[in-house]
């Protein structure tokens, strides 16, 4: 066939498979949704190109010769047909001109109207799609795109309909992959071949976006048709690119977590290796693809095993993404995985690679059940926040266990189990693995050094209370002897660069003024220009005779004073412009002269706190900091010195802190008491040292109170720390701000737990109902239901992020419990009807009711406002204020339902049968929760879930984005 038919056909194919292209059965309505999906337009069919004979591509180098050569003979199936969907608004807009072929996905007006282009897209489009979006929430305020859609069941499951209808979107993380100090860490709850995120901001999406066309246009037509037919082109353009990066040598590096880490960078892209490899490709030889199935697994029950309004472990439950969130109690979750139903296009026996991508894979337990690899049983213990391993380590409390099938030609993309611990928990677990406690609210404690001079003049022999002796005690004699003698040499180093830095920053506002007088006689320049070009000025007066003129014979339209006025006033701007912009060029050089002197300043005192000297087994910013750092992390600092700590203490008034910091170990149980002797209570009773046998959680809560006694009483202005909570997104856990001590039967199964608060201790039994009375061996013989609730956010606008703690107390419901024997400590538990009430409190309850469903007219209450939807409002603008929480709240005006943190009650109904017990299933499509009010359900209580459309999905991470 001649190639300019071979071309047309192909072209002709394309556009009946756009026409033809319709949504995953599984996801038929969300395939239609936009961001309004109900007042939305639906999708166009494609049309088809204008001009049938466009260029393959513009770009030149090898890259675009090979393109070209392959157009000429027909073996490149062209951009044709594909489309790009930019969905920033041009913010980041991929350069369209190397791509002839390629068309930009239009949106209506109405569309527009309702930021249907913005943000993450919601829908699935007919087609060959892919797009880019640099926008993001702040990281506190939901995050980047990617992160709302792996938030939810039912974001993962949209992605996946996207990832198999020829659909792939690029996104930048923003703040949801930087490593401390700066950023969190790895946030994501998820790892998936579904998208592209890039490392960074606005623009870091560019060099995949580049790629990807180039790798789309490089196949081969009769594969390219045969990928997209099947669903299988986006799995092989995730393995092209995967593959063929700048930093992955061969196969046993593809099947690393080298090469499949949450986010890439865009340096690692090589579109010359993808284009080739693409190209490589026959109709013989198309990589498979990898679909997972659980068959069986492990499964705590929500409000007994765990406390968050979730209804199960489930976070996603897509044929190539599977998702777990480590909430139960329990050390390990086993879990058996089928690939059974990955396919090959051509039929060919596919064996199987699992992989530990991320985690402890000494720890993680795969156990294949068939030969060719395609069953296995998974046991993952729960792992706390680690370095990941991989280029661009960072911390992460993920594990991903990879997936690959080989068909004899080449790898598939890979799909993932994951398992996702939480950030705020700190866990203890015995020897047989049994839960001795789940401490909440927990987060690093961190301490930084202010003032070095004043650290190291405490270490004058002259200074002798209770901070410089003790810091002498910690460094030693030999070393706080040698450190003094140098602190000396410090203190003119720090003045000088102090001085330096106080004129460079004076020097940098004398620019700043400068630049603005400068930008003022511009804009007055610009204003004389304007004026003097309306008013011109007179031509040079004649003498003699020819000046004596009659004002008859004057020209109607020759110059008036004004003119000359102007002209005046325009050299004068000038004039004044040329004096600004050599002063401002003078300001800039003095600036940078000031700054330069600055920094070499700051060099020599970071040299001198780095430097060795002689004798010393570190350098005067090592020694210090260990030694603080030592003190911050002994469990024993203030027991072991604590009537010297004390008499420090007297009359400081800067110990305020300290006491409520002790009674709240003490609520803890962490300290026998909060006055007195400090006696430290570990939980393991036995065991090695007393360090030893303290818990993660302990430990963090000791330390805490260290860094109190470190900043507040001992080095107030030359040491400040941090202890704050870590980040969880409030869409997975809310927040809790108590201790779970578990105890057990003899046959190790959980027999009940003390909850430790501020307020004291609460017993609850096994089924996590409150003990309220006991029988003679301390077995629960009655129990009450517990009432969990969160507040609302202050403001009644921001429904989400919700940060609140959830709180609990005892509501009236009670259950009795029997025992088969005096060594049964679980028993059988029966619910106890509750008494009838006397008709007059019925009728009054039933008022109050009654009240309620109408905004409290009935009960005197006041009616709460709705918040009003800013989507219909004044539109809000494109880039944040500098505060991103207020531009948070503001856009968030009306969260929708898909935000299960800032959810609502969770009505109960005896009658109907639980929720929560159901657990998700794609056929559900992931429910999400009620969002009228905060309150949760308790154990045993039914939850009525409200089934939200997707729209309610893209309008939050629609609302909540802004350009980065």
């Amino acid at each position: 066939m001649p190639p300019a038919l071979f071309h047309s056909a192909i072209r002709m194919s394309l556009f009946i498979r756009g026409l033809l292209a319709l949504p995953l059965l599984a996801l038929g309505a969300l395939g239609a949704l936009g961001a309004r999906a109900g007042e939305a337009e639906p999708p166009k069919p494609v049309e088809p190109p204008a001009e049938t004979e466009k260029p393959i591509t513009t770009a030149s180098g090898e890259l675009g010769d090979l393109l070209k050569a392959w157009w000429k003979e027909g073996s490149a199936a062209g951009n044709v047909g594909d489309r790009y969907d930019n969905r920033d608004r041009t913010h980041s807009m991929l350069n369209l001109k190397p791509y002839p072929q390629l068309v930009l996905h239009p949106y209506t007006e109405q569309e527009r109207t309702m930021r249907a282009d913005w943000a993450l897209q919601g829908r699935i489009l007919p087609g060959i799609v892919f797009g880019n979006s640099s926008t993001s929430a702040g990281m506190t305020g939901g995050g980047s795109n990617p992160r709302h859609a792996y938030s939810t069941p039912r974001g993962a499951l949209l992605l996946y309909g996207q990832y198999r209808k020829n659909n792939l979107y690029m996104y930048p993380e923003h703040r949801d992959h930087d490593p401390a100090p700066e950023g969190h860490g790895d946030v994501y709850p998820l790892n998936t071949p579904y998208v592209l995120i890039s490392q960074g901001s606005s623009g870091t999406d560019q060099p995949f976006m580049r790629a990807v066309p180039f790798a789309l246009a490089a196949f081969r037509p009769e594969v390219k048709k045969k990928l997209a037919d099947e669903g299988f082109l986006m799995p092989t353009l995730q393995m092209l690119l995967r593959r063929t990066n700048k930093h992955i040598k061969d196969d046993a590096e593809y099947l690393s977590g080298k090469a499949h880490p949450t986010v890439f960078e865009g340096a690692w892209v090589d579109p010359l290796a993808m284009v080739k490899l693409a190209h490589e490709l026959t109709l013989e030889t198309l990589p498979p693809l990898v679909q997972l199935k659980v068959l069986e697994e492990s499964e705590p029950k929500p409000w007994i095993d765990y406390f968050d309004p979730h209804p199960s472990e489930r976070l996603a439950e897509t044929p190539c993404a599977i998702g777990r969130v480590f909430r139960g109690p329990a050390r390990e979750r086993r879990m058996v995985v089928s690939a059974a139903e990955s396919r090959d296009l051509n039929g060919k026996p596919l064996t199987f690679r699992w992989v530990v991508l991320r985690g402890d894979a000494e720890a993680i337990r795969i156990a294949p059940r068939n030969e060719a690899g395609s069953e296995v049983e998974l046991v993952v213990p729960h792992h706390p926040r680690r370095p990941s391993a991989g280029p661009g380590s960072i911390e992460s409390s993920r594990v991903d266990i990879g997936v690959f099938a080989h068909n004899g030609a080449y790898w598939s993309a890979p799909a993932f189990v994951t398992f996702f611990a939480l950030d705020q928990e700190l866990r203890a677990y015995d020897a047989q693995g049994r839960v001795l406690e789940i401490g909440y609210d927990a987060g690093p404690v961190e301490l930084k050094i202010l003032n070095w001079g004043r650290l190291l003049a405490l270490l004058a022999p002259e200074a002798g209370d209770c901070a410089a002796k003790l810091l002498k005690e910690t460094l030693g004699a030999t070393a706080a002897e040698a450190l003094a003698k140098l602190s000396a040499g410090y203190e003119p180093l720090r003045e000088k660069a102090a001085e330096a830095d106080r004129l460079a920053k004076a020097a940098d506002a004398a620019r700043n003024e400068a630049r603005k007088a400068e930008d003022e006689a511009r804009k007055r320049a610009a204003e004389a220009k304007k004026k003097a070009e309306a008013k011109p000025a007179p031509a040079a007066a004649k003498t003699g005779a020819d000046s004596k003129t009659t004002e008859s014979e004057q020209a109607p339209d020759a110059p008036d004073a004004d003119g000359v006025a102007a002209k005046q006033a325009l050299e004068t701007a000038e004039a004044a412009l040329k004096t600004a912009q050599a002063a401002r060029a003078e300001a800039d050089k003095a600036a940078g002269e000031a700054r330069k002197v600055a920094d070499e300043a700051q060099a020599a005192v970071n040299a001198f706190l780095d430097s060795k000297p002689e004798g010393l087994d570190g350098s005067p910013r090592a020694l210090l900091t260990r030694a603080l750092e030592g003190l911050l992390r002994d469990p024993e600092f203030y027991p072991a010195r604590q009537a010297e700590l004390d008499a420090a203490m007297k009359d400081n008034k800067k110990a305020g802190p300290v006491g409520p910091a002790r009674k709240l170990l003490a609520a803890y149980r962490i300290v026998k008491s909060a006055d007195g002797p400090f006696e430290l209570s570990p939980l393991r009773a036995e065991g090695g040292t007393l360090a030893e046998r303290l818990t993660p959680y302990e430990r963090m809560q000791l330390e805490r109170f260290n860094l109190i006694l470190l900043t507040q009483v001992l080095y107030p202005g030359l040491l400040s720390g941090s202890a704050a909570t870590a980040y969880v997104d409030p869409r997975i856990s809310v927040r809790k701000t108590w201790r779970d001590v578990y105890r057990h039967d003899a046959q190790g199964r959980i027999a009940g737990f003390t909850r430790y608060t501020e307020d004291g201790a609460t017993e609850f039994h096994a089924d996590g109902w409150i003990v309220s009375e006991k029988d003679e061996l301390g077995r629960p013989t009655r129990a009450l239901k517990p009432d969990y609730d969160q507040a609302q956010p202050k403001d009644p606008r921001q429904r989400y992020p919700n940060f609140n703690p959830i709180t609990f107390k005892a509501a009236e419901d009670a259950r009795t419990y029997a025992y088969a024997g005096e060594d049964d400590l679980i028993g059988t538990g029966t619910d106890v009807k509750p008494e009838p009430k006397p008709a007059e409190a019925a009728k009054t309850e039933a008022a109050q009711g009654e009240g309620e469903k109408t905004g409290g007219e009935k009960t005197g209450a006041s009616k709460t406002e709705e918040p009003k939807d800013l989507e219909g409002g004044e539109k809000e603008p494109d880039r944040p204020p500098e505060d991103e929480k207020d531009q948070v709240t503001r856009r968030l005006g009306s969260a929708p339902a898909y935000f299960p943190c800032s959810a609502a009650r969770l009505s109960r109904s005896r009658n109907a049968s639980s929720a929560a017990a159901s657990g998700f299933s794609p056929a559900s499509a992931g429910a999400v929760l009620s969002s009228s009010s905060s309150r949760f359900v308790a154990p045993s209580a039914s939850v009525s879930f409200a089934s939200s459309s997707w729209s309610a999905f893209a309008t939050a991470a629609n609302s909540c984005a802004w350009n980065v």
